[in-house]
C-alpha cells in the first residue's frame, strides 16, 4: 500500500510540474491568437479534473489500506507476544509460555492445549538479547484473561504485548516518543494516548497524533480544567463517532463491485468528480474454530443511510447495532443477545 501511495504521489508531482511548464508556455503565446482563449479555458478545466481525480484515487488507497490493516489486526486478535524470557537450547516454547502464565500470572488452569501455535520471532542475532515468543491462543476468553493479568509481571523484566501490524506498531512507537512510555498503551489493536489534561484518545494515524500534540501545545498557555479520563466501549465509540468507526470497520464496501467509488462526468464545458449517491453491501464471517462471528450491512439512498453490524463478544453475548444517518443526524440502537450453546 505504501508503494502504491508513493507512486500516485509521484504521478501527481510529475503532472503538476508538466502543467506548470505548459501554463508558462501558454502565457507566453501571442495574445491575438484566435485559439489562445479557448485553449486557456480547456487547460484550466483539464488540470482541475485530473487533480481531483488523483486526489480521489489517493483517498481510496488510504481507505483501502485502513481496511486491510483492520482485517489483518482482527486475524491477530488471539496472538500475544511474550518478551524478556531467556532462550534455552532445544527449548519447548509452549511449555515456556505455560510456565510463565502459571507461575507469574497465577493461572493454574492454563495448559499447552490452550496454545494453538507458538515460536520465537525472527533469527537469533545476539546471545545477550532473547527473542520474543509469539503464541496464538485457541480461545479468545483465555487471551483476555492473560491480557488483564499481565500487570502481575511488573518489575519482573517480563512483559506481554499485542502482535500489532506494522502501521500500528510504528504509530505506537511514535506516540511513546512524543508523550512518554507511561502515557501510551494498546488494547484490542488500538493505540491509546493519555493527554496532559487527563483525557484519553484513541488514535489511528500519525496525522491524528500530530493534531493531538498541536492541540495540547496550543492550550498549554491557558489554564485548563482537568478532564476526567473517559473509557469507552466499542459500542459507545460507534455511537459517539460513527464516521470513524465505519471507516475502520465497515469501509470494506469500497472493495466490492456494488460500490462505484468514483463517477467521472465529462462534458464539453466542464469536468466534475462525484461520489456514488446510492449503494448497498453486506458480509458476515463465522469461524467456529477461532470463535469469530461478525458482520456488517449498509445501504445508502440519497442523503439517508441505514445499516447494522454485529460481533460476538468474549463473554458469549452477541452485540448488535442498528444505525441510521441522514439530515437529522446519526442514531444508533445497541442491543445484546445471550447465545445458547448446544451441548
Amino acid at each position: 500500500m505504501d508503494h502504491i501511495n508513493s507512486t500516485v504521489t509521484g504521478l501527481m508531482d510529475i503532472f503538476q510540474k508538466r502543467m506548470a511548464e505548459f501554463e508558462e508556455k501558454l502565457q507566453g503565446a501571442p495574445v491575438d491568437s484566435p485559439n489562445t482563449s479557448a485553449l486557456a479555458a480547456d487547460f484550466t478545466v483539464f488540470r482541475e479534473f485530473i487533480t481531483q481525480a488523483v486526489i480521489g484515487l489517493q483517498q481510496q488507497i488510504e481507505l483501502l489500506a485502513k481496511t486491510v490493516d483492520s482485517m489483518e489486526m482482527r486475524g491477530r486478535r488471539n496472538i500475544l507476544l511474550l518478551h524478556g524470557v531467556p532462550e534455552g537450547r532445544d527449548e519447548d516454547t509452549a511449555q515456556v509460555v505455560v510456565g510463565v502464565v502459571k507461575e507469574r500470572l497465577r493461572m493454574d488452569g492454563f495448559t499447552a492445549d490452550d496454545i494453538k501455535r507458538c515460536h520465537r520471532m525472527g533469527r537469533s542475532i545476539s546471545s545477550s538479547k532473547s527473542r520474543p515468543i509469539l503464541f496464538k491462543l485457541r480461545d479468545v476468553t483465555v487471551r483476555y484473561n492473560i491480557w488483564f493479568e499481565k500487570t502481575k509481571l511488573k518489575n519482573t523484566g517480563i512483559t506481554i504485548s499485542e502482535f500489532l501490524t506494522k502501521s500500528r506498531h510504528d504509530l505506537f512507537m511514535a506516540a511513546r516518543k512524543k508523550f512518554g512510555v507511561t502515557r501510551c498503551w494498546t488494547r484490542d489493536g488500538c493505540v491509546y494516548v493519555l493527554a496532559p489534561d487527563g483525557s484519553r484518545h484513541c488514535i489511528s494515524s500519525v496525522a491524528e497524533l500530530n493534531t493531538l500534540q498541536l492541540r495540547d501545545t496550543e492550550g498549554s498557555s491557558v489554564q485548563a480544567t482537568p478532564k476526567k479520563p473517559i473509557t469507552m466501549t466499542r459500542s459507545k465509540r460507534a455511537a459517539a463517532n460513527p464516521l470513524s468507526f465505519i471507516a475502520t470497520g465497515g469501509i470494506s464496501s469500497l472493495a466490492r463491485d456494488r460500490v462505484d467509488a468514483i463517477i467521472l462526468l465529462i462534458t464539453a464545458s466542464d469536468c466534475l468528480i462525484q461520489y456514488a449517491a446510492n449503494y448497498e453491501f453486506g458480509y458476515r464471517v463465522r469461524d467456529h474454530e477461532t470463535g469469530n462471528d461478525f458482520g456488517h450491512q449498509e445501504a445508502k439512498s440519497g442523503d439517508k443511510t441505514h445499516g447494522s453490524y454485529h460481533v460476538l463478544l468474549p463473554d458469549g453475548r452477541l452485540q448488535q447495532v442498528k444505525y441510521s444517518a441522514g439530515p437529522d443526524g446519526f442514531h444508533a440502537d445497541i442491543s445484546y443477545d445471550h447465545l445458547q450453546s448446544n451441548v
